[in-house]
């Protein structure tokens, strides 16, 4: 049985004009990952053994992106040891590194 053309028309009307599926609205606002090209450098290395350090407020080794991975170290802008971090700046950067 065959639909009638009418309605073929505006299925395929209706499909062409939808807005793509959205899954991830958070990805979205890290402008930083299409800057950096995050996406093609991990086609590269995931850096799996590589040490790099944040020379900033400190980086909270708390946070659930980086719990685990951080290792001792001292916050360069209030010179205090240990994970400081008042700003979150050190933390956002070895987000973003890592």
């Amino acid at each position: 049985m065959r639909a009638p053309a009418a309605v073929v028309a505006a299925f395929v009307i209706v499909l062409g004009t939808a807005a793509p599926a959205r899954a991830d609205t958070v990805r979205d606002q890290e402008w930083w990952l299409n800057t950096l090209k995050v996406d093609q450098a991990q086609r590269i290395t995931k850096g799996a053994g590589v040490t790099v350090a944040v020379v900033d407020s400190g980086v909270n080794a708390d946070h659930p992106d980086l719990k685990g991975a951080v290792l001792a170290g001292r916050d360069m802008v209030s010179g205090k040891d240990g994970h400081f971090d008042a700003e979150g700046h050190g933390t956002a950067m070895a987000g973003i590194i890592a």
